[in-house]
C-alpha cells in the first residue's frame, strides 16, 4: 500500500466488509483490536525448501510494507462503521504472514 489509490482501495474494502458483518450501532466502549494480515508470497521467495505450514507461519519481516501501515488501513476502514474513532482502541495485536490464499 505504497500509493494513495491502493491505500484508498484497501480502506474501502475494509469498510465494505465491516459494514456487511458489523453491528447495527457503533461500539461506544473501548476496543481491543487483533489483526492477522495474510499477504501473497513474494515471487523472490523460494518455496522448494520450506513446507506450507512453515511458510504460513513465516513472518513478513522482510517485507517493505510495514505492519503499521496495514493496521492503519484497517483502523481507518472501521471508523464510523464499527466504532466512532481511534481513541476507543486501547489494545492492539497485529501480525502479518505469507499465504497462498492472502
Amino acid at each position: 500500500m505504497n500509493n494513495p489509490k491502493e491505500s484508498k482501495d484497501y480502506k474501502s474494502f475494509v469498510r465494505l466488509v465491516a459494514s456487511q458483518v458489523g453491528p447495527d450501532e457503533l461500539f461506544t466502549a473501548e476496543i481491543r483490536l487483533s489483526n492477522n494480515v495474510y499477504r501473497k508470497i513474494p515471487k523472490s521467495f523460494s518455496k522448494k525448501n520450506i513446507s506450507k505450514l512453515e511458510m504460513a507461519r513465516y513472518d513478513l519481516q522482510l517485507s517493505q510494507e510495514g505492519i503499521d501501515n496495514l493496521v492503519k488501513g484497517i483502523k481507518d476502514g472501521l471508523s464510523k462503521v464499527i466504532r466512532h474513532d481511534d481513541s476507543q482502541v486501547t489494545a492492539l495485536i497485529a501480525r502479518k504472514f505469507y499465504s497462498d490464499n492472502p
